[in-house]
């Protein structure tokens, strides 16, 4: 299954609250998160959207989207709730206090701290019940609301990952690891300045998000491409927003809008998810797109995808179909090895997107990607 991270909800509210003690969000703002909503919801089997302890995440969706709308998505698995547990912590400084002389107080202590939110804060029905405050929904209702969404609530357990990452980051300054992020080791942390100290926070902010990703095989939207410590330590980690872009080109190249455009321009809403999620073909346009190799330029996945995945005519009059429809009919299709090495090598030259697919007989039954594509064209127009 392919779980994406979404906390951008909750990160990506600015300062400014408003008298519900959330945060007040432009309708750009709300565009832009609910657009990548949709999209998000197209390309991956199921979000894991990440929320604070006062659930202005669950308050978001509902008040965008409705609460039936939220119960769908919840029922149907698509839509799962966890709960930001793990806390950082550095001072940054006091009010009406110079930054000299703040500097001063903080020499010798350390430049950062763990902790976690405490066990109601993080407790699922207790989590939901807050973000429901905030409704004029029956009691009765209110009651099997706070149960029926509690149930999609993961990882409702406390965990370390807080303190290991300040562990991890302390014993990475220690060993220079960091010196590529501006923080080279050349003097201990506990005497670091209140610019350095924010620049160290910053990273163990960016590995406690990369570690719960890692630890609960997540994508992430997240680009962690400029912290070397996650470059040596964290190389296993997908990136989501390459999936999302190698879906964009091939769009683009089918002349249709992305899927972020078709929501702004109101061509669809959410409700039209549950739809278009089960078009002919949707699933395994899901897995192939999530699944191919992402270190493929999109261009050329998007070339390979119109040219020789689509079960073209000039690609089954020309000799790599014709081979390749001679190994279908004796199933030999099944066997990447086979196909990549071949007898005497004939099929070395095999399309790439035809060999990264799961089930490559799929081709010649008329399952591949471009289907869903096609069939997302007729509803469109």
């Amino acid at each position: 299954m392919n779980r994406l991270f979404n906390n951008s909800i909750t990160k990506n509210s600015p300062i400014v609250i408003d008298n519900q003690g959330y945060p007040r969000l432009s309708q750009q703002q709300t565009d832009e998160l609910l657009s990548s909503f949709f999209e998000q919801l197209l390309i991956f089997d199921e979000i894991i959207v990440s929320t604070d302890k006062d659930n202005f995440a669950l308050y978001f969706l509902i008040k965008n989207l409705g609460i039936k709308t939220i119960e769908r998505l919840i029922k149907n698995d698509y839509l799962k709730f966890e709960v930001s547990k793990s806390l950082i912590f550095s001072l940054e400084g006091k009010k009406g206090v110079r930054k000299a002389d703040f500097e001063k107080e903080l020499l010798g202590r350390p430049p950062l701290a763990s902790g976690s939110l405490s066990e109601s804060d993080f407790d699922p029905e207790n989590n939901v019940a807050k973000a429901l405050e905030n409704f004029n929904f029956q009691r009765n209702y209110k009651r099997i609301l706070i149960r029926d969404i509690s149930k999609a609530y993961v990882n409702v357990k406390e965990n370390q990952l807080a303190a290991n990452t300040v562990q991890i980051i302390i014993d990475s300054y220690r060993n220079n690891l960091l010196e590529d992020l501006g923080l080279p080791f050349i003097k201990e942390e506990n005497m670091l300045n209140l610019d350095e100290r924010r620049r160290l926070f910053d990273v163990s902010r960016k590995v406690l998000n990369a570690s719960n990703i890692l630890e609960n095989n997540y994508k992430s939207m997240n680009s962690f491409d400029e912290l070397e410590i996650l470059k040596k330590g964290y190389e296993g980690i997908e990136k989501a927003y390459k999936i999302t872009e190698n879906t964009t080109e091939i769009l683009n190249v089918e002349n249709v809008p992305d899927l972020k455009q078709l929501y702004l321009l109101k061509k669809y809403d959410i409700d039209d998810v549950f739809r278009l999620r089960h078009l002919k073909n949707a699933k395994l346009f899901r897995e192939w797109i999530n699944n191919f190799n992402q270190e493929i330029d999109s261009k050329e996945l998007t070339e390979e995808y119109i040219k020789e995945a689509t079960g073209s005519k000039s690609f089954w009059e020309s000799y790599k179909g014709k081979l390749f429809k001679e190994f279908s009919v004796f199933g030999l299709t099944t066997s990447a090895s086979f196909l990549i090495g071949g007898p005497a090598g004939l099929v070395v030259g095999l399309p790439l997107s035809i060999i990264a697919n799961k089930a490559f007989d799929s081709v010649v039954k008329g399952q591949n990607p471009r289907i869903y594509i096609d069939n997302l064209k007729k509803d469109i127009s």
